[in-house]
């Protein structure tokens, strides 16, 4: 998977405000980020779609590794039990 993508399925998404650590999540050919993911305390981990916002992120990521941030937008779950953020908005708050 390059990417991670979904659709909004409105009655297993809600509007969500996390704040966490966002890392790498995927990697690709030469260590090439592909996807990303933001990891809030509680051990509660959320793949970030690669919506407008979430490529924001992720291109950022691809600089500094690792970045800690507010971030608030819908919440949905995978058929697997994945859960996905679709980032609306974000405030990085810690650069490493």
């Amino acid at each position: 998977m390059s990417e991670i993508e979904a659709t909004v399925d409105k009655n297993t998404t809600r509007e969500v405000e996390i704040t966490g650590i966002i890392v790498p999540h995927e990697w690709g050919p030469c260590n090439i980020i592909n996807s990303i993911m933001v990891c809030a305390p509680g051990e509660r981990d959320y793949l970030i779609v690669q919506n407008e916002m979430g490529k924001e992120l992720l291109e950022y990521i691809h600089h500094m590794n690792r970045a800690k941030a507010w971030l608030k937008g819908i919440l949905t779950q995978t058929d697997n039990g994945e859960k996905m953020i679709f980032v609306e908005q974000y405030e990085l708050l810690k650069k490493w």
